[in-house]
């Protein structure tokens, strides 16, 4: 996957990432994050909320791990 660095915002180190910016920087979908969740490939975080969905985010190590091919 192609990493597009021009699109992501500064991040402080270790800080997760929501799943549109997650998928922005890899260059790939919302979607296609959420499947690669959902097939074991990588970890989210969900951060819990008001009526019950939370929200979802990506671990800062997952997401440097996927960008850099494993």
């Amino acid at each position: 996957m192609a990493t597009t660095t021009e699109t992501a915002a500064p991040r402080a180190p270790g800080r997760p990432w929501p799943l549109r910016e997650a998928a922005a920087y890899l260059g790939v979908s919302e979607r296609t994050i959420t499947r690669m969740a959902e097939a074991g490939k990588l970890k989210l975080l969900r951060i819990s909320g008001t009526g019950g969905r939370g929200r979802l985010l990506v671990p800062d190590q997952e997401l440097r791990r996927l960008a850099e091919g494993g």
